[in-house]
C-alpha cells in the first residue's frame, strides 16, 4: 500500500486535533507514502513538500463544500488511493459513497467530543463500512464501541505523540514577563484550550471560582488562560464580576510557535475536563518539565499515564482543585512530580514521535 488519499476538515488550524493529523501525514511521508492531503478550509499553499489541496479561500462555505466532495471524488478516481484517511466522521458518509462507487478502503479518525454525540443511522452504516477505526485514546473508543458494538473488532488506538524537539525545557522567558508584568519569582497557573460554550467542560470556569483562595496564599499568582473562542467574553466577565483584576491574563488566540514559551513561563498547568477526548496539551506541558494537574473522569489519565506523571483529581471538587495547586507551589507533593527532567523523559518514552511512527506503521497493517 502506497497511495493514501487523507481528507480533512483543517490541516494547519491552532489546536490539538491538526496537530494530531499533522504528526500522522509526518509519520506517513517519513515512512514513504504517497499522500494527497484535501484540506476543506485551509488556505495556505504547502507543508513540508507534500501534495495538498487547500479550499479555504473559497468564502461560500456551501460552495466550498461542493468543491471539496468533488476534489475527493476526482482524486479517488485519478490517485487510485489504496486507503482513504477520513479526519472527521463528518466525511464519513462520503467516504461511504466513494467505498460503493469505487471499491476503496477508508478508515476514519475520532479524536473525543464528536463521539459524544449519537450518531444518526447513515453515519452508523459509514462507521461499519470503514476497515477500521482510529481513536485517539482507549477512553473514546469505549464511547464509540458503546453507540455501535459492531465495530468491536475494527476498532483501535492511536495515542498522540508530542514533538520533544519544540516542546523542551526552557528558562521563563522574558519577553512574556515583560509583557504581562510578571517577576520571575510570581507563581503562574496555566490552561491551554479552545474557549467555546460547548466545551465549557475544559474545568477554566472552576479554576476561576478558587482563583481569590490562591491568591490569599499566593498574592502575586497569576492565572494565564492561553486560547480563543466564543467563550472568551463570558468568561472575561466572569473574572471582572469577581474582582480578580490583573490576577487573570488572557492571551487570546496564540500561533503554535509560541506555546512552548507559554509551557515555560507556568509553575503548574491544568485543565481539570471532564471529556477530554485526551489532551495533547497534558503532553506538551509534561515535555517541558511543568507539574500537571487534570480531571480523573475522562481520557486525561492516560494522558497522564493514570497518575504516574500528574495529579488525578475529581474535576468536580473545587476545594481539592484549590488544594493540589496550593500543594503543587509550596513544592509539598510527591517530588516526581516537581522533576520536570523525569516528566519530561518519561513522557517522551511513551508519547515521542518514534513510538507514535511505530505505532502507525502498525495500525497500516491492519
Amino acid at each position: 500500500m502506497k497511495n493514501i488519499l487523507y481528507i480533512i476538515p483543517g490541516f494547519l488550524e491552532v489546536g490539538g486535533i491538526s496537530r494530531y493529523n499533522r504528526s500522522l501525514l509526518d509519520a506517513l511521508l517519513e515512512d514513504g507514502y504517497n499522500v494527497r492531503v484535501i484540506s476543506r478550509n485551509d488556505v495556505v499553499s504547502a507543508y513540508r513538500g507534500a501534495h495538498i489541496t487547500f479550499l479555504g479561500r473559497i468564502k461560500n462555505l456551501f460552495l466550498r463544500k461542493i468543491f471539496f466532495s468533488v476534489k475527493v471524488f476526482y482524486e479517488s478516481v485519478i490517485l487510485q488511493p489504496d486507503l482513504i484517511i477520513c479526519g472527521h466522521v463528518n466525511f464519513s458518509n462520503l467516504c461511504y459513497a466513494i467505498s460503493k462507487f469505487f471499491n476503496k478502503r477508508y478508515i476514519i479518525l475520532f479524536y473525543g467530543v464528536e463521539a459524544w454525540n449519537t450518531f444518526s443511522e447513515s453515519r452508523k452504516a459509514a462507521l461499519k463500512e470503514a476497515s477500521s477505526v482510529i481513536c485517539i485514546s482507549e477512553f473514546t473508543k469505549s464511547k464509540m464501541i458503546a453507540q455501535v458494538p459492531e465495530l468491536t473488532n475494527k476498532v483501535f488506538v492511536l495515542p498522540p505523540t508530542v514533538d520533544s524537539q519544540f516542546f523542551e525545557i526552557r528558562p521563563k522567558p522574558a519577553h512574556l514577563l515583560k509583557r504581562y508584568g510578571i517577576r520571575q519569582e510570581d507563581k503562574v497557573i496555566l490552561t491551554v484550550a479552545r474557549l467555546e460554550k460547548k466545551e465549557g467542560y475544559k474545568g477554566y470556569y472552576q479554576i476561576l471560582g478558587i482563583m481569590p483562595f490562591i491568591l490569599s496564599g499566593f498574592p502575586q499568582a497569576k492565572y494565564i488562560i492561553v486560547g480563543g473562542g466564543n467563550d472568551l467574553d463570558n468568561i472575561k466577565m466572569n473574572t471582572s464580576g469577581a474582582g480578580l483584576g490583573n490576577s487573570v491574563i488572557f492571551s487570546g488566540h496564540i500561533r503554535d510557535d509560541e506555546l512552548p514559551d507559554y509551557y515555560n513561563l507556568c509553575d503548574v498547568f491544568i485543565m481539570p475536563s471532564r471529556g477530554e477526548g485526551f489532551g495533547i496539551v497534558f503532553l506538551e506541558a509534561l515535555a517541558c518539565g511543568k507539574p500537571v494537574i487534570a480531571g480523573n473522569k475522562d481520557a486525561s489519565k492516560e494522558a497522564l499515564l493514570n497518575g504516574e506523571v500528574g495529579i488525578l483529581l475529581d474535576p468536580a471538587d473545587s476545594s481539592s482543585i484549590a488544594d493540589w495547586i496550593i500543594r503543587i507551589l509550596k513544592k509539598e507533593v510527591d517530588p516526581r512530580f516537581l522533576d520536570g527532567d523525569y516528566l519530561r523523559k518519561r513522557t517522551i518514552e511513551t508519547y515521542g514521535f518514534d513510538r507514535f511512527r511505530k505505532n502507525v506503521r502498525e495500525l497500516l497493517k491492519t
